[in-house]
């Protein structure tokens, strides 16, 4: 039996950040409890804040907001709230980083995490 191994969108950026395959970033999330995208635009903000603390910004390869037809709405009023949310959402990601560099945090945060790798 075959089980995909479901990551989540902060551990594949990550990963590629590391090993210097980082590019631009497809804005879609998927569902962590069936493995896969599912072309759903990120509302978490914990998410957004990993995700924009692992690619460092919107620079300088951006972000990939694409919109498909299979969606439960074809409306075009509900596509743009769709990626306007989607938007808001890495922003206020972007956000919480900037303060939590700005405030010296992310500093006492990772070396705490990171203790028990080396």
């Amino acid at each position: 039996m075959f089980t995909k191994l479901s990551m989540s969108c902060f551990h594949e950026l990550e990963t590629a950040r590391i090993s210097g395959l980082l590019g631009n970033v497809d804005a879609n999330t998927g569902d962590t409890q069936i493995g896969w995208d599912t072309d759903q635009f990120l509302v978490d903000i914990g998410e957004a804040t990993l995700i924009m603390l692992s690619v460092g910004g919107l620079a300088p390869w951006g972000f990939n907001f694409d919109a498909k037809l299979w969606r439960e709405s074809t409306d075009p009023e509900d596509l743009f709230i769709a990626h306007i949310s989607g938007m808001d959402t890495l922003a206020r990601g972007l956000c919480s980083v900037a303060k939590l560099i700005e405030a010296g945090d992310l500093d006492e945060l990772v070396p705490m995490g990171s203790e028990g790798c080396q």
